[in-house]
């Protein structure tokens, strides 16, 4: 075959791609999302791929040996490899990728390499962290400007088990940067000088965390997450205190808590994040949580300056607030509603007699079943709110557009 590039998702045994490069000899660039192992081994007659020059591995599964043995097969012409890899042994010391590199790709110009798994520890259980970075700054690694950064995160959120991330400072990060996390000295007493400047693009912060002498500025990041109710802080200082540590105007993605208490201070902090195009509101009930009245809502004028196209809401929002989102979202396309069957109907209700004051509105998604769908159709039928309009089942949710 003439085949020259290969790129495919899926869980591909190793000994796959093997046979698949026994079928093209004139590959130059493979593409492969995540890699598994078995018990296959190439046949001595295995017809090298003479032309491949660049490899990326999204998710590589296997030990650093496997690794090893892949590429002495096939790493003879690299000039590029990027590779992400989940297993410990990938970071048993940097001397063995040296020896990797000098021996099998003897041509390599490009190396992105991204490591997220367990915490690498010593024989005292203590973190290697700072080891690592050493290791991997050697004169091999500078000479050929190759440099690496890490950090460190929760497994999952309802996980307290701590994950690394140590990877290329030329990579864009692909997960979730866990700033508290990162500065708890307990995880690790040592912070990368460098981890700020290359991390990107998502960054989730506690509010209470935000301060005046943060300690970095995160100049790529353009989404942000931020957890933690913020109605008994000065809003004022808080945005300026963020401005400092990213750049508010760059922020695409917003996911926030909120309440009808947070409604004046996010609207302050959303009108400086003008380019904001998707939002979500995680919409926290308090104790002390106050319900708008009519007459409140009517006599709130908000000016609000923000590009928000999507917005997906979470939890029990009042009604009355659900009557602002016209004012608070003036370009809002597509809505998605969570958590909020009982009311759903009046919500609807709602929002399409307002859908004059929002003509870019046109879909609105939520929860629910068959029967829903018929008291929607009759209530927007009797009602009138819409003309020309469709209901169906998205998956595990339901869709109207018009």
């Amino acid at each position: 075959m003439t085949l020259e590039y290969l790129a495919f998702d899926g869980l591909p045994r190793l000994s796959k791609i093997y046979n698949l490069l026994s079928y093209t000899p004139r590959l130059r660039r493979l593409s492969v999302e995540h890699i598994w192992g078995d018990s296959y081994t190439p046949l001595v007659q295995f017809i090298l791929p003479r032309n491949l020059t660049s490899i990326s591995l999204c998710s590589w599964g296997l030990s650093f040996d496997e690794l090893a043995s892949f590429i002495a097969i096939v790493g003879s012409e690299l000039e590029f490899l990027r590779i992400s890899i989940v297993h410990q042994t990938a970071l048993s010391n940097a001397y063995q990728w040296q020896q990797l590199m000098l021996r099998h790709m003897p041509r390599l110009r490009t190396f992105l390499f991204d490591y997220h798994g367990p915490l690498i520890k010593d024989a005292d259980e203590n973190n290697r962290c700072r080891t690592l970075l050493d290791e991997f700054s050697s004169p091999f690694w500078i000479e050929r400007q190759w440099f690496f950064a890490h950090s460190h995160c929760h497994y999952h959120q309802f996980s307290q088990e701590v994950r690394l991330a140590f990877y290329s400072t030329q990579m864009r990060r692909r997960y979730c940067c866990q700033i508290d996390e990162f500065l708890d000295d307990n995880i690790c007493s040592y912070q990368d000088p460098v981890f700020n400047l290359f991390f990107g693009p998502r960054i989730s912060m506690k509010n209470r965390n935000i301060v005046a002498n943060f300690p970095f500025q995160f100049p790529r990041v353009t989404e942000l997450e931020l957890r933690d109710n913020y109605y008994t802080i000065n809003i004022d200082s808080f945005i300026d205190n963020l401005s400092h540590i990213i750049i508010l105007t760059n922020i695409t993605y917003l996911r926030i808590s909120f309440n009808n208490q947070l409604l004046n201070n996010f609207v302050k902090l959303l009108n400086r994040m003008p380019n904001v195009q998707k939002l979500i509101l995680d919409v926290r009930p308090s104790s002390e949580m106050e319900v708008l009245s009519n007459q409140q809502t009517n006599t709130l004028d908000f000016v609000c300056n923000n590009n928000v196209r999507t917005v997906q809401i979470t939890g029990e929002l009042a009604l009355a607030t659900v009557q602002l989102i016209k004012n608070l979202f003036p370009r809002m396309e597509h809505l998605r509603i969570l958590n909020r069957e009982n009311d759903l109907i009046s919500i609807v209700r709602t929002l399409l007699s307002n859908r004059i004051n929002n003509s870019h509105l046109f879909s609105l998604t939520f929860d629910g079943d068959d029967a829903m769908i018929k008291k929607l159709k009759t209530i927007i039928d009797n009602k009138k709110l819409l003309d020309n309009y469709n209901i169906e089942h998205r998956q595990s949710e339901l869709c109207l557009w018009w």
